[in-house]
């Protein structure tokens, strides 16, 4: 199987555990397989027929299937989840989301990261984050991640 390169900054690179990148390593390959297989039935499309929101969607799904596979409580299973959807910007939602995924990136990044003497970071924002909050806010942004999901797909909720 081709090695796959996911691109981190440095901070999230220094700061992330062998094992959380090595995860998310495999999680990208397993996604990227899965992702040829079932391809989105039916999503927004602009005026053009391209699919409007995919890239939102896709990282979405990735971290949806991550919060619900990752072993650990909701904290660590936000910070795996993180190297799937830390890479969207406000402009891949619609307008009426983008206030909601302000919030997430803002909450989830809190903290800042922790340093060494020499200033190289040992642990990221997100990491950080995730050890000080509740167990029962970082299931807030599990769900808040969910309800994007289904704000930008056109799948419809079951119930």
């Amino acid at each position: 199987m081709r090695r796959r390169t996911i691109l981190l900054s440095p901070g999230e690179k220094a700061g992330m555990r062998a094992g959380v990148i090595s995860d998310c390593l495999r999680q990208k390959e397993r996604s990227t397989e899965i992702g040829r297989q079932n391809k989105v039935a039916s999503v927004k499309r602009d005026r053009f027929g391209n699919n409007k929101y995919y890239h939102a969607v896709e990282k979405l799904t990735d971290t949806l299937k991550c919060l619900a596979t990752h072993p650990g409580d909701a904290r660590k299973r936000i910070a795996a989840a993180y190297c799937s959807f830390g890479y969207l910007h406000a402009e891949e939602f619609p307008e009426e989301c983008r206030k909601d995924w302000a919030w997430i990136k803002k909450e989830i990044t809190k903290f800042q990261p922790l340093t060494d003497y020499e200033g190289k970071v040992r642990q990221s924002s997100v990491e950080n984050t995730m050890k000080n909050v509740r167990t029962a806010t970082a299931s807030k942004f599990a769900k808040k991640l969910y309800e994007l999901y289904w704000a930008v797909s056109a799948n419809k909720q079951y119930a």
